[in-house]
């Protein structure tokens, strides 16, 4: 439904979304990926590189994978906070949704069979998971934001999610950071029941050797 990437300085002001710096700057790289760069100039240039992975016909999988970098134009240290805000209504709908901290570095949001996963390399500072509009609204409330790590096992629910990343980068200097995207379809319990039942009797057979 929504992805957005918002950005603060210092800790003084509220945060903005990227698209307030001005229009983006597209580069096609290749068929299936694109750079997106926003340039404050003086101050910082932010470079997105999207890559459409997609997955086997029929897998019901689909992957996107995000190079996010910062590069620091100022000669002053920079104290950057990068926010990535997502809203995935799973199955077509708003409600229903469940939001999971899978680990450290991912966050998933489910609804029924369907599930989408957001990983990220390095491991966000800060997360949060929330039912809709909450983490939007406090993104755009002029005031600043920090996500407080928690909604874990959150629903059924019209839900978001975020990630903060809180970085000091040195003067000339940049951050690297890289995410993915998975679109999946989850396995019905008696799929999975079946295949552990066909696990089970390739281990008897193999006992029986």
């Amino acid at each position: 439904f929504n992805q957005d990437y918002y950005y603060r300085i210092g800790n003084t002001s509220g945060e903005f979304n990227i698209g307030d710096i001005g229009p983006g700057t597209i580069t096609q790289i290749a068929a299936n990926t694109v750079n997106l760069a926003y340039t404050a100039a003086g101050q910082f240039r932010i470079d997105i590189t999207y890559t459409l992975i997609g997955g086997a016909t029929g897998s019901g999988t689909s992957d996107i994978s995000e190079i996010v970098r910062i590069q620091n134009l100022s000669n002053g240290l920079l104290d950057f906070h990068l926010f990535e805000y997502d809203d995935f209504d799973v199955n077509g709908t708003a409600g229903g949704d469940f939001g999971d901290l899978i680990n450290s570095s991912t966050i998933g949001q489910r609804d029924g069979l369907r599930r989408v996963m957001v990983g990220a390399t390095p491991p966000p500072n800060a997360w949060q998971i929330g039912a809709w509009p909450t983490l939007l609204n406090s993104l755009n409330d002029n005031t600043p934001t920090n996500f407080n790590n928690t909604g874990d096992g959150l629903g059924p629910a019209d839900l978001s999610f975020g990630m903060q990343w809180n970085r000091r980068i040195d003067a000339g200097g940049s951050w690297l950071m890289s995410k993915n995207k998975r679109v999946e379809t989850v396995p019905e319990p008696a799929t999975m029941a079946a295949l552990g039942l066909g696990v089970a009797a390739i281990v008897r057979r193999r006992n029986k050797k």
